[in-house]
């Protein structure tokens, strides 16, 4: 899917290769490969100018997939605590947690569900008032999905197939 995808985003590459047995160090999991190629291919940025794919490899903290990672399951285990039926995920690094992947302009977070190998990990799609929608595929696919129009969402509307890149890439050492 991830070929596809390239096909549709109408930019040209602009990543950095980032070390991810560093990243998946300090993480302490593994990461779906189609993301991790994703990002070596574009750097940091968004997608239709809307949706951002947060990254290991920028100076920015509102799209680094370490700081974001951080302040949003923070956010993720209080909700939880207090409105556990509307909130039922556990998150990483609990087995089969949350971890974030990307946000949107209007808010929205998406998550992958850690259950199992990671490039088969899905999608929660948590909007702020909204039930929460979960997609059994890889980012990719729902990304190309959005593009195409072939995955419907209530939260995210169809994105359009742009990539611009943000912030600054920190060169791999």
């Amino acid at each position: 899917m991830i070929d596809e995808l390239h096909r549709l985003i109408e930019a040209e590459p602009a990543g950095t290769p980032v070390q991810w047995d560093e990243v998946e160090a300090r993480l302490g999991t593994r990461l779906p490969s189609d993301y991790k190629r994703f990002v070596d291919r574009y750097g940091t940025g968004a997608v239709g100018d809307f949706l951002y794919v947060l990254t290991p490899a920028t100076d920015n903290p509102h799209l680094s997939l370490f700081d974001q990672s951080r302040v949003m399951l923070d956010g993720w285990r209080e909700l939880r605590a207090n409105w556990p039926d509307q909130f039922p995920f556990a998150t990483h690094p609990e087995p089969g947690g949350l971890l974030p992947w990307a946000v949107t302009d209007n808010g929205d977070e998406l998550y992958w569900l850690t259950r199992g190998l990671p490039d088969q990990w899905p999608t929660v799609i948590s909007s702020r008032g909204m039930p929460l929608e979960t997609h059994w595929m890889t980012a990719t696919e729902l990304l190309a999905g959005l593009i195409t129009g072939r995955v419907r969402s209530n939260l995210i509307e169809s994105l359009d197939p742009t990539f611009s890149t943000t912030g600054h890439t920190i060169p791999a050492t």
